[in-house]
């Protein structure tokens, strides 16, 4: 009867040894405290993009992508207008000038480097800073 409690006290010493001997990434507490600081930091992001997309004006980089020569659209409301016509494209950077402008501010050469970086290219981006007055 002692031989058999010796032994599983030894196993329990050897199962505790191999336990504190893990690397810290296999570890429960470390993981769950990043767990912790994910949940923490989630909506966070959260918040961002829904200032971004409750306006439906608010374009994204998939529809600022679109090809310049098959989007040539007039975005006048009537077709008696006699105003300049501008693309798609052209549309979309001065609307999402227009947005960034009223969350954040931007010299013009940090609002043209912005519309490049979302997809836009060099000249849609001044076209579009241009438009919003800056």
């Amino acid at each position: 009867m002692s031989d058999d409690k010796e032994l599983r006290a030894e196993a329990k010493a050897i199962m505790a040894k191999s336990k504190a001997l893990r690397p810290w990434y296999k570890k429960k507490r470390y993981w769950l405290l990043a767990l912790v600081a994910f949940l923490m930091v989630l909506p966070l992001f959260n918040k961002s993009d829904s200032n971004t997309s409750a306006t439906p004006e608010t374009t994204t980089t998939a529809s600022s992508e679109l090809d310049e020569t098959t989007t040539t659209t007039n975005v006048a409301t009537s077709s008696t207008t006699a105003g300049p016509t501008e693309t798609q494209a052209q549309s979309n950077a001065r609307r999402s000038g227009e947005s960034y402008l009223t969350s954040s501010a931007f010299s013009r050469q940090g609002l043209i480097d912005q519309l490049i970086y979302e997809g836009c290219t060099q000249s849609q981006s001044e076209y579009g800073v241009s438009t919003t007055g800056l």
